[in-house]
């Protein structure tokens, strides 16, 4: 294509550079039209994850069991009704271990676990619900029964109680029913009991402290576990080969906590998308110094670049961004980027050096490398990114003030 050096290449400085940001800012379409494709990227790699963990048992919720105490109560019409308690447990301890597995599916990963808990506690029945409790004690498993690996036997003051799957009474929406026979059952005397539970699941693993002091010790293979809900680990160690942490809640730290509970997320750790998505945050920054770059040389060196030459550029550093995404999805994410800028580097190089002169190309160049080398500092730092990017724009601009210092506007 031809272009006449009347319609660009002799216009005023002004108006050629106001045009040039012009050009800079219609190519955020082709930007932000890759970063619909990272969300699009993104939906299908969480719908990939919701189905894997549908099929695996999904997140597992974790309480101490309950004595579920049944009372019949006559009401003002003189009516018997059935009016059910819970005792919760004094004290319970939940200590073992948390395995993880990365299963595929297609190109995404998801992380599923395997828990081996053995629970210890107690229950100190109050004066009321002695005669009841006596009777027939209902201990509650509050726990859905998709994801347990197997058979469970409740030790209740040391006989043992194995839950029976073929008795479909014994399994609620509630969660599972062991029937106990309690004998000298008194209001100054604990009920102790303890079980082992074998579950799967995915994407998290939560514990309700539904007890009086709720302790957990929990140890994993897995080294980027994320702590959440209400109550963070007293304790905890986090290294490269797992993770161990320790919790301790009593009734007087949930008391003022509505439906209180903790765990841990087992996520993959730094998403591709969301890097992407933050790289693409600085595709403005990016495309603008590159051509604030080409602009003051031109005027330095007095080499023409017409319209088409700004075009492609931008097109090419916007290309980065689609590079970046589709291979990240393969290899990590810094490999990725190094691929992607090494690439457009060579390739606005090579672009450079068939329109400008030879020192003008190898500047230019270098500048596309280090916009690239800098954007990849900011995108690791977090707390001074801020601060290290207004730092870094300020010393390009003092630099374009020198050079430009005693350039005129045509």
């Amino acid at each position: 294509m031809k272009i006449s050096k009347n319609s660009f290449d002799e216009m005023p400085l002004m108006v050629k550079g106001i045009i040039v940001f012009i050009i800079a800012l219609a190519m955020q379409i082709p930007a932000f039209m890759v970063d619909d494709l990272v969300d699009e990227r993104r939906d299908a790699s969480q719908q990939a994850n919701r189905e894997v963990c549908s099929s695996y048992g999904g997140r597992q919720d974790i309480h101490a069991p309950v004595i579920k105490v049944t009372d019949n109560i006559i009401n003002k019409e003189g009516n018997s009704e059935t009016c059910c308690s819970m005792i919760e447990s004094s004290d319970v301890e939940i200590s073992g271990s948390v395995e993880t597995e990365t299963l595929h599916k297609s190109i995404y990963d998801i992380v599923v676990y395997n828990t081996d808990l053995e629970f210890k506690g107690s229950f100190m029945v109050p004066e009321r619900y002695i005669q009841q409790v006596s009777r027939q004690a209902n201990i509650l498993l509050p726990i859905s029964t998709r994801g347990i690996g197997e058979e469970i036997t409740l030790t209740v003051d040391g006989k043992e109680h194995p839950f029976n799957f073929n008795d479909p009474s014994a399994i609620t929406a509630d969660g599972i029913i062991f029937n106990v026979n309690l004998d000298n059952v008194c209001s100054d005397r604990p009920i102790g009991y303890s079980f082992r539970l074998k579950s799967k699941g995915a994407e998290s693993l939560r514990f309700t402290p539904n007890a009086s002091k709720y302790r957990v010790k929990l140890s994993s293979s897995y080294a980027s576990p994320g702590f959440s809900g209400d109550f963070l680990p007293d304790k905890r160690e986090i290294t490269g080969n797992g993770f161990n942490a320790e919790w301790c809640i009593t009734a007087i730290n949930k008391m003022y906590v509505y439906e209180p509970y903790f765990g841990i997320d087992f996520i993959v750790p730094a998403s591709q998308y969301q890097q992407t998505e933050r790289t693409i945050k600085y595709s403005f920054l990016v495309i603008l110094l590159i051509f604030a770059a080409l602009f003051l040389s031109e005027t330095l060196t007095k080499t023409n670049i017409n319209i088409v030459q700004y075009i492609v550029t931008g097109l090419s550093l916007c290309m980065f961004y689609l590079i970046l995404l589709s291979v990240s999805e393969y290899i990590p994410f810094s490999i990725s980027y190094i691929i992607a800028s090494t690439l457009t580097v060579c390739s606005l190089g090579g672009y450079f050096f068939g329109f400008m002169k030879r020192k003008a190309a190898i500047s230019s160049t270098i500048a596309v490398a280090l916009t690239y080398i800098v954007v990849y500092i900011l995108l690791n730092m977090e707390t001074y990114a801020l601060l290290a990017g207004t730092a870094v724009l300020f010393m390009i601009l003092c630099t374009i003030m020198y050079f430009t210092r005693k350039s005129h506007l045509s």
